[in-house]
């Protein structure tokens, strides 16, 4: 312990230099806060332990491990203050001698926090990129194809009556004919039958009030009939879904049966919503092809 109260002001103060610069990541807000924060508190709690692991255990395993004949210690100096770490010394003086004398106990709860951290590691999220919050998402309007531009209209406007209605929300904007591209949709952006709302919360760093009205709405608008809303959030560095089952093949109708028995199966999943599929319909068209030896007969032409 003399040799660690030697260096122990200068380890503590590099440490807590370090902690200084991540530790205030913690309270930083927004996109920089939500993808940075973890990073910040597992720096921070890394370097502290480090450090009371530098200034406890490494000094007692280097006095075990030396196998060279000790030399008589000088004799102290009655007027020299010995050097210590303060409040700390004393703190850890006592609990060591208390570990001591209660070594079995001592190693029964090192081994049973042990193999509660083993036990945990299966239970441990893990993700590239955490799930963004600002406070806002999106409902993606998708009607039948060939739904005409008024009637998609209408339907946007019922959802605009219930977003208005719903408490917790600041403002809202929509747009008909149109959507933007998010994760797992095609490429098609316009059309008729195509709608989006942007919805944006009062409290923007609510996640729980912004999870609950989300809820509510898609429940409500379960009972327009004919109606698929696909709700989302901003993403960033990604454009892909949580989940995705990529289907490849040449016959595009098989692919399409498929899909579609694939999106009702995955629908009754619980724990899965939004469930769709990139595989569209095109716009509903009619052919029409005339009998030109009728035609002839009838006196009549294709002009």
């Amino acid at each position: 312990m003399e040799g660690t109260g030697e260096v122990g002001g200068a380890v503590v103060a590099s440490t807590l230099t370090t902690v200084a610069v991540f530790l205030p990541i913690v309270f930083v807000e927004g996109i920089a806060g939500q993808l940075f924060g973890d990073m910040a508190i597992t720096v921070t709690v890394s370097l502290l332990a480090s450090l009371l692991v530098a200034i406890t255990v490494l000094p007692m395993l280097s006095a075990i491990g030396s196998g060279r004949a000790r030399k008589p210690e000088p004799t102290a100096d009655p007027d020299e203050a010995p050097m210590t770490l303060g409040r700390f010394s004393g703190l850890y003086d006592r609990m060591l001698r208390a570990a001591l004398a209660r070594k079995p106990v001592t190693l029964g709860v090192a081994l049973v926090l042990f193999a509660a951290s083993v036990a945990m590691l299966p239970r441990l999220g893990t993700e590239l990129i955490p799930e963004i919050s600002e406070g806002e998402f999106s409902m993606e309007v998708n009607l039948p194809e060939g739904t005409p531009l008024a009637a998609t209209d209408r339907v946007m406007g019922v959802m605009e009556q219930a977003v208005a209605a719903e408490p917790g929300i600041d403002r809202q904007f929509s747009s008909v004919g149109s959507r933007l591209v998010s994760g797992g949709m095609s490429l098609n952006t316009k059309a008729e039958h195509l709608g989006q709302i942007h919805v944006v919360m009062s409290d923007r760093s609510d996640e729980q009030g912004e999870a609950r009205a989300a809820e509510r709405l898609r429940q409500q608008f379960l009972t327009i009939p004919d109606l698929q809303v696909n709700f989302g959030k901003p993403t960033y560095f990604s454009l892909k879904t949580p989940v995705e089952i990529i289907l490849f093949g040449e016959d595009v109708g098989r692919l399409r049966d498929y899909s579609l028995a694939l999106r009702e199966q995955l629908a009754g999943i619980p724990g899965f919503v939004d469930v769709r599929s990139s595989l569209e319909e095109g716009s509903p068209e009619l052919q029409v092809v005339f009998d030109r030896d009728r035609l002839a007969s009838l006196n009549l032409d294709m002009r």
